[in-house]
């Protein structure tokens, strides 16, 4: 039979890569803390937890605890004394070796998996460094924790609190170890040891450790190294990479490697250029997003930038006008031969209130002195917290819409798809000016637009 190793709160992908060592991989949940009353009236953590099989039937457990774990469709259930009781016995009559990773989860101590010894709190969240504190000379286990140390993610989410680190009494003596600490030593990681302090073998019960930025590289060296410690136990588990190495080859081989790697470095080069580039450019066009997804001054200042850069429209923010009270407003001044007096409304209603029309011809009794042939507009971005494909077009009933031809009415989904055609496809400004330029609701689609060019251009 093929040694079981249970992965909770982990990847099909994860699941795949572990299975590459030669094992059978099961994939298990367990839930962020959850609260249970007791009869004596006192809470306890617990969590919602499921497992193929028992634990006792998987020589080694790797449990990932995060508040973002994907929620099993298996059926679940709470972490009581009976499950606790089997989590201690796992790792202390060494059925298996028990590893937790600490991402950002809620528990306050480890109490729900069988280790009472350590309790965890916050971390601070601007740790930059953590290290692996112990000599590692001749101590496989020791010397892997030590070479993982660099995948650790920092920042650490959560310290450990040891409240024991040496077994006291009659029982099977083990020692906790510390495996990561931070610069102000407060502790990252830790693993327990089988055996007194002084001990110089390497006999793990289990681990607690912080979270990693690569758990499959993680998870394989720590059942590589389980393999080397404890062989009986994971039989189907060698580490043969020496068998891959170059060294055995006529140098041509090794060579060509060489070669490899200055063709990555070269495109790692290229690459980090070219992410540069693109995050640059996002900034740049980042007013483009803010149409689709911002209110106030910033979805007015994004208006005003798309009218002004994109299309060449002569543009006034009237809020800096001190000489008026008009909010959220600004004067488009050569689209028409009239100005246009406009309001710029972002709201995440699917449906928004009529009063933003009528505030429309509201701005206009009240500007007639200053601006007394303006024509009034409403730029609107609605329902901005859905995907733009799936929003319903506003004020579509026959009053509103007899209200809407008396005004210059823009959803910002359509100044966005107009941006586009002028930025992505050579669309002449003039020819969007021209789509702008009428009263009532501005219609444009960048498909049906894309469509009749290249219906033209084949003719």
């Amino acid at each position: 039979m093929k040694t079981r190793i249970l992965l909770i709160n982990f990847s099909d992908t994860d699941q795949r890569k572990i299975q590459e060592l030669g094992v059978d991989v099961d994939l298990g949940y367990v839930s962020d803390r959850q609260n249970l009353i007791n009869p004596d009236g006192k809470t306890e953590e617990t969590a919602s937890f499921y497992s193929p099989l028992a634990i006792y039937e998987y020589k080694a457990v790797f449990i990932k605890l995060s508040k973002k774990a994907n929620k099993t469709k298996e059926q679940t259930k709470l972490i009581e004394e009976k499950e606790k009781v089997n989590f201690i016995k796992y790792w202390y009559d060494s059925i298996g070796v028990l590893t937790i990773f600490i991402e950002d989860c809620s528990f306050d101590s480890l109490d729900v998996f069988g280790i009472p010894q350590i309790d965890l709190t916050s971390s601070n969240g601007n740790d930059k460094t953590v290290f692996f504190p112990l000599q590692v000379k001749d101590r496989p286990f020791r010397n892997i924790l030590s070479e993982l140390e660099s995948l650790v993610a920092i920042p650490p989410q959560k310290y450990l609190k040891i409240k024991s680190d040496e077994s006291k009494g009659t029982g099977k003596n083990w020692t906790i170890f510390s495996a990561y600490r931070n610069r102000n030593e407060d502790e990252v990681g830790a693993y327990l040891n089988w055996g007194y302090s002084f001990s110089d073998a390497d006999s793990p019960g289990f681990l607690v450790l912080p979270g990693f930025k690569d758990y499959k590289t993680v998870i394989t060296k720590l059942l590589k190294t389980f393999a080397q410690i404890e062989p009986k136990y994971f039989s189907e588990i060698s580490d043969r990479e020496w068998i891959k190495d170059d060294e055995y080859f006529p140098k041509k081989i090794s060579q060509i490697e060489e070669q490899i790697k200055q063709v990555e470095a070269e495109a790692d080069d290229k690459i980090q250029k070219l992410r540069e580039e693109k995050t640059k450019l996002k900034q740049d066009y980042g007013f483009l997003l803010d149409l689709l997804t911002e209110s106030g001054d910033k979805l007015k200042q994004s208006v005003i930038t798309t009218l002004t850069q994109v299309f060449q429209i002569n543009v006034e923010d009237m809020d800096k006008n001190k000489k008026n009270n008009f909010k959220e407003d600004i004067l488009i001044k050569d689209l028409f031969p009239e100005p246009v007096l406009t309001e710029i409304k972002g709201t995440k209603k699917s449906y928004p209130s009529f009063v933003y029309v009528t505030q429309v011809f509201s701005n206009l009794l009240k500007g007639k002195n200053e601006f007394p042939n303006a024509l009034g507009g409403l730029i609107l971005n609605h329902d901005r917290e859905r995907n733009p494909n799936e929003r319903s077009d506003a004020y579509t009933n026959s009053d509103e819409q007899d209200q809407l031809n008396e005004i210059l009415f823009i959803d910002t989904r359509c100044l966005f798809e107009l941006a586009k055609a002028v930025i992505d496809y050579s669309m002449p400004i003039s020819k969007a000016k021209d789509i702008l330029r009428k009263k009532g609701r501005i219609s444009f689609a960048l498909d049906s637009y894309l469509k009749n060019e290249t219906k033209v251009s084949q003719k």
